[in-house]
């Protein structure tokens, strides 16, 4: 990768992480917001719905959208993220692409509250979810209208489910210093059970990111 995208990557402020649910942060770029944050780089995650769709591994005390907004409270701090620079939307956990104007106008909302030098999502081919895809597809039609102009984007993919073309800018960031944080992270939300036990002992020291400038 060129020095020079290096460097305006590394002086990039802030950044904003969008997911669909909240777990992504942490099943997904973990490290790199652990990295991020271990660099005083002002950073925000969002996640569009409450995860209130999905089943719960444990017995709840509350309803599962309460929980799971406790859980992603939780997680961000052990990557580092303060509460106060995270937001849980209200669109409906599974039917994102249902109403995609309402997804546009959140993801909109956020860009604008926190105006981004750098977004990071889900690659739309590295993901089987409809709420991943949508989240990313739009971000990506931000960018090609040019609402996004002066913002660079990075889309997580994992490497055994795509691979980037060979004029691809592709970016490997190394997050073995930060892999307990991450699993520290994914292990807060304990409603996804199942996940949790599937992706700790599959994950890989670095995460990987197509490079949208």
């Amino acid at each position: 990768m060129p020095e020079k995208q290096r460097k305006e990557i590394k002086n990039l402020s802030p950044v904003l992480c969008i997911n669909a649910h909240p777990d992504d942060e942490s099943f997904g770029f973990g490290g790199t917001i652990s990295k991020f944050a271990g660099m005083k780089r002002p950073l925000y995650i969002v996640s569009l719905t409450s995860g209130e769709a999905g089943q719960s591994a444990i017995p709840l005390t509350n309803d599962l959208s309460t929980t799971r907004k406790v859980e992603f409270g939780l997680a961000v701090s052990e990557l580092g993220i303060p509460s106060e620079k995270t937001f849980i939307g209200s669109l409906p956990d599974g039917k994102l692409a249902d109403d995609p104007k309402e997804v546009e106008e959140v993801i909109l909302k956020m860009y604008k509250r926190f105006q981004p030098g750098l977004i990071l999502t889900m690659h739309p081919q590295s993901t089987s979810h409809p709420d991943h895809v949508i989240v990313a597809q739009t971000i990506l039609q931000f960018k090609e209208s040019g609402v996004l102009q002066n913002t660079q984007i990075m889309l997580q993919y994992l490497p055994d489910k795509f691979t980037p073309a060979t004029d691809d800018i592709t970016i490997q960031i190394p997050i073995g210093d930060f892999i307990e944080q991450k699993k520290a992270a994914i292990r807060r939300h304990q409603t996804q059970g199942k996940d949790v036990k599937r992706i700790i002992p599959a994950l890989l020291p670095y995460e990987y990111f197509l490079l949208i400038g």
